[in-house]
């Protein structure tokens, strides 16, 4: 990992060790909440953010807070290889080749699920974000605790 985040580094990369949360601002939550129209908004601290690629770099598929946050976010993950490819031609590739499963298929009896590339989904992270598929969208959730 050491070697990663310092290539990343140096080449001009920044590396988030926390949870993507921290990218974000939430509204409030208190029992009883409804959330009609709910939206994520970047939090003050992380708007140069905005207009940069976000990726999540792994070595394989897991269930990791990281991983798992990307997935819900629509945001790529990509094994390390990406990095190392990037380092070498000293850009940004297109991520497409690189992306990493999404996991394992209860369904299906532990088959490996791949996630399709999406096309118009590349590009900084307000623009992910913004155009991520909304799978509850007009949905009505109850979470018992």
């Amino acid at each position: 990992k050491g070697a990663l985040t310092k290539s990343i580094l140096d080449n001009g990369g920044a590396v988030i060790d926390s949870s993507l949360e921290t990218l974000f601002t939430l509204p409030p939550l208190t029992p009883g909440t409804t959330i009609s129209n709910p939206t994520l908004h970047l939090s003050p601290d992380e708007k140069e953010a905005a207009n940069k690629q976000v990726v999540v770099v792994a070595d394989k598929y897991c269930r990791r807070e990281k991983f798992l946050q990307a997935l819900a976010l629509g945001l790529p993950v990509v094994h390390v290889r990406w990095v190392q490819d990037c380092a070498a031609h000293h850009k940004l590739l297109s991520w497409a080749a690189y992306q990493l499963p999404s996991g394992e298929s209860a369904f299906l009896d532990g088959t490996v699920i791949s996630r399709a590339h999406q096309p118009g989904l590349e590009g900084s992270l307000e623009t992910m974000v913004e155009r991520r598929p909304r799978l509850l969208s007009g949905k009505r959730m109850v979470f018992v605790v």
